[in-house]
């Protein structure tokens, strides 16, 4: 029954994680920061950790998980960039645990079960109660954020599957060392290729006045 408490303080971090993101845009370039973060885990896990080289300990299956982990940060970050309420986003992109289930469904063997997917419909109902009040107020000239949205979910699912493929083989703290090197080194490239900048950026005065309208 750890699972369960681990994700109960998954969730609230998430919700820490998701607002912090939301009240940096105002300040900060979206994605550096996400860079930054990622990049910060990476020098605290691999010291933490206690898997100095990187070589010996690499393995597939971590790698790419932080590669899709990345992936999902990036579209996530810029999806809250877009919307007022960074809940709406992260009401939305937990849909994805619907193609998370089928999937694993397939790779991993197990058989199909209505006592497991009930309560993930019974949840995704009651996110989209939740914010779809919100959606109707949303301008349908402006829904980018969605379709960004949906790319993150994606990878998340692309996140859990490689994520439990990687841990069926090494140790949980190798297993981070890895993924958060892959997300850190994914969001570096994107936002040098983005923005041509690498490292945390302040926003400029007009760019700090345009994000305030949003």
């Amino acid at each position: 029954m750890n699972w369960i408490i681990d994700s109960i303080i998954a969730t609230f971090g998430g919700a820490i994680y998701t607002s912090f993101l939301k009240l940096s845009q105002s300040s900060y370039d979206a994605t550096s920061v996400v860079s930054f973060v990622l990049f910060l885990s990476f020098i605290f896990y691999y010291i933490t950790g206690g898997y100095y080289n990187l070589v010996k300990n690499f393995e597939t299956w971590g790698f790419i998980s932080g590669i899709t982990f990345g992936l999902t940060t990036y579209f996530f970050n810029k999806a809250l960039s877009l919307v007022n309420n960074p809940g709406i986003p992260s009401s939305i992109v937990r849909s994805q645990v619907v193609l998370t289930f089928f999937v694993s469904l397939f790779l991993f063997n197990e058989k199909f079960s209505w006592k497991k997917f009930a309560p993930i419909l019974v949840i995704i109902f009651g996110c989209l109660i939740t914010v779809y009040p919100n959606l109707k107020s949303f301008d349908a000239k402006n829904m980018e954020w969605i379709y960004l949205t949906i790319i993150a979910g994606i990878c998340t699912t692309g996140n859990d599957i490689t994520s439990k493929l990687s841990l069926n083989k090494i140790a949980n703290k190798q297993f981070l060392v890895l993924q958060m090197l892959a997300a850190s080194l994914t969001n570096i490239i994107l936002q040098f290729f983005t923005n041509k900048t690498v490292g945390l950026q302040k926003l400029s005065k007009d760019k700090k006045k345009k994000s305030s309208k949003i």
